[in-house]
């Protein structure tokens, strides 16, 4: 049995280069987007991507991957090598998307966030090094 506690959530973007972007197609909607080439982050697979507009309309899309990974980095450098569309941290793409090297696609459209969480046994001290850790993170 785990102890959880939220440590913080990260706001997405979905991006792919100008030059992927060139010799495919435009989209205007996120059902548009469902057949494309897409680079999916393995852990958040199952769950799907979800989209919500100004309207507050929401949209749930589940893309077949064309490449998996377990780390967001990864998928950015397959993005830059013009391998298709990840939705990605903005700590990731925000500077790059402000150069204009790589382009968020349908800006109109939010992302959910992904949520960040420590995991510990509930069996650990309750003073112990993992829950000081866990209570400087959350400060």
């Amino acid at each position: 049995s785990t102890t959880t506690k939220l440590l913080y959530k990260v706001g997405r973007k979905l991006v792919a280069s100008r030059k992927y972007l060139e010799k495919n197609l435009h989209v205007d909607t996120p059902q548009e987007l469902q057949n494309l080439e897409w680079l999916v982050l393995s852990p958040v697979h199952n769950k799907g991507i979800f989209f919500t507009n100004k309207k507050n309309d929401r949209v749930k899309i589940k893309p077949d991957a064309r490449i998996f990974s377990n780390d967001a980095q990864s998928l950015y450098k397959l993005v830059q090598s013009n391998l298709g569309f990840a939705a990605l941290p903005n700590f990731l793409v925000d500077k790059e998307i402000a150069s204009g090297k790589i382009q968020h696609i349908l800006p109109d459209w939010k992302l959910d966030s992904l949520s960040v969480f420590a995991e510990w046994p509930t069996n650990a001290p309750r003073k112990g090094l993992i829950k000081l850790f866990v209570s400087e993170l959350t400060k």
